[in-house]
């Protein structure tokens, strides 16, 4: 066909290779599912100990080596052994001017070497990390997301994808089906709203915080759009920020769990979230005695050029052991918490301090807070929280949710905080939102967990 090149037909060919693999690919049970991972880790090992300067002498004295028993990576790990750990000869400083330069210039298309693909990580936990695809991935992870998201059809369908960063493996969802569109989150949102209002997307992916604001938007008469597919990403989806967007736009909400470290989980047809155990091997790193709560440890089988093999998430998941009646074998997630610092520290009235989950606060904000308000909850000290509430609110507000707080700390033995309210807030653009800010933790093993 005229103006299709040969690498692009290949492209789009392993696509559809690797989603008929997974349309065909089934698991029964959570025994196929581990023999399944160990025959993909068998052959990932292998790979590794050719290619990765950095596993081949780990991997050479140990040929038979389990994920756990090679060394515990971590962002700053990732990015201190870059070159070595890499299969492609990369170096880091140049990865990096060129992830940077796209960030600067918003320019996105630049390919770092041939078929490669380079971005940033939103820097969320303190440190930038880099992340590098290729071809290969790209196309593992676009059919992916074809299986488990957006599906496939025959229909030609409008995506509006909201992130701060646009990036080469994003793109590669687009094709005559799937018309593509990214909206730069560090524009202003007016800008935002009148270009997706031209857009009439039939598909919208953004952070919850970005479906809160259309949500707004759509509910206040200044938009009118009517996507068939809403799709949270990035950050938390609280439940009732998640069921308000899905009553404003008549239209149910998925979550993705995505990060630079691979595509993690997705929404069920049940609604629940599932690990995506056939792309990669979950080891949880508990944080309480019931193992309900856990850093996941993640190595993904489909990522060659920069591996992920036992890397711990800074992430706090909560696990879920019922079977889905979806019937998938996949773990399956309650939910996700946020970070680790977004666990606070209460102080008992015996002096004993525990750590708080951030879904605890989260509840109680949305049960006394307007749905359509903004807001975010910062430990600044042991026994003090900053409360930024958007626009100016009523003091009865205020009052009814410091009420709530204070008889939650006294049904817990707790020392009630100190608080202090900042109003007029607005989340910053392109940051995600972190709703609830604490210390943050570095915990070896089980924690104190109210």
């Amino acid at each position: 066909m005229p103006g299709i090149t040969a690498p692009y037909m290949w492209f789009k060919l392993s696509i559809l290779y690797y989603y008929l693999g997974f349309c065909l690919r089934r698991f029964s049970s959570p025994a196929q599912v581990q023999h399944y991972q160990s025959r993909r880790w068998a052959r990932h090992r292998r790979f590794l100990a050719r290619h990765s300067p950095f596993y081949q002498p780990l991997l050479h004295q140990n040929p038979a080596a389990q994920p756990g028993l090679l060394p515990l990576m971590h962002k700053a790990a990732m990015m201190e052994n870059f070159n070595l750990l890499n299969t492609r000869g990369l170096h880091l400083e140049r990865a990096m001017a060129t992830a940077l330069q796209a960030e600067e210039s918003r320019n996105f298309n630049t390919p770092l070497q041939q078929d490669l693909a380079v971005g940033l990580s939103s820097g969320t936990s303190g440190n930038r990390g880099i992340f590098v695809v290729s071809q290969r991935e790209r196309a593992i992870w676009v059919a992916a997301v074809l299986h488990r998201v957006i599906g496939f059809s025959w229909r030609r369908r409008r995506v509006a994808f909201f992130l701060r960063a646009d990036n080469k493996l994003y793109q590669s969802v687009k094709s005559r089906l799937l018309q593509f569109q990214f909206f730069d989150t560090l524009k202003p949102f007016a800008s935002l709203q009148q270009q997706v209002q031209q857009l009439q997307p039939q598909v919208l992916v953004a952070q919850p915080s970005i479906l809160h604001q259309l949500a707004q938007a759509q509910q206040a008469g200044n938009l009118s759009i009517h996507p068939r597919q809403i799709i949270a990403v990035a950050e938390v989806l609280e439940p009732q920020v998640q069921q308000w967007v899905a009553a404003v736009f008549n239209t149910p909400v998925k979550q993705v769990y995505q990060c630079t470290e691979g595509f993690l989980a997705a929404t069920c047809s049940q609604g629940h979230l599932h690990f995506n155990e056939d792309l990669l091997m979950i080891e949880p790193r508990w944080l309480n005695e019931d193992k309900t709560i856990c850093h996941p440890v993640i190595t993904d089988f489909t990522r060659r050029l920069q591996p992920i093999v036992n890397y711990l998430l800074n992430d706090v998941v909560q696990v879920d052991n019922v079977p889905c009646p979806c019937g998938s074998p996949f773990m399956r997630i309650n939910r996700i918490e946020g970070r680790a610092d977004d666990l606070l520290v209460f102080t008992k009235t015996n002096q004993q301090q525990v750590w708080v989950l951030p879904d605890t606060l989260r509840r109680l904000a949305l049960l006394n807070l307007p749905v359509n308000v903004q807001y975010q909850i910062e430990q600044v000290a042991p026994h003090q929280l900053i409360i930024r509430l958007q626009g100016q609110q009523p003091l009865q507000t205020k009052h009814q949710l410091l009420q709530a707080l204070a008889a939650w700390c006294q049904s817990h033995q707790l020392l009630i905080p100190q608080c202090t309210f900042t109003d007029n807030w607005e989340p910053v653009p392109g940051q995600k939102l972190r709703r609830i800010i604490g210390p943050g933790i570095n915990a070896d093993g089980p924690l104190t967990l109210l």
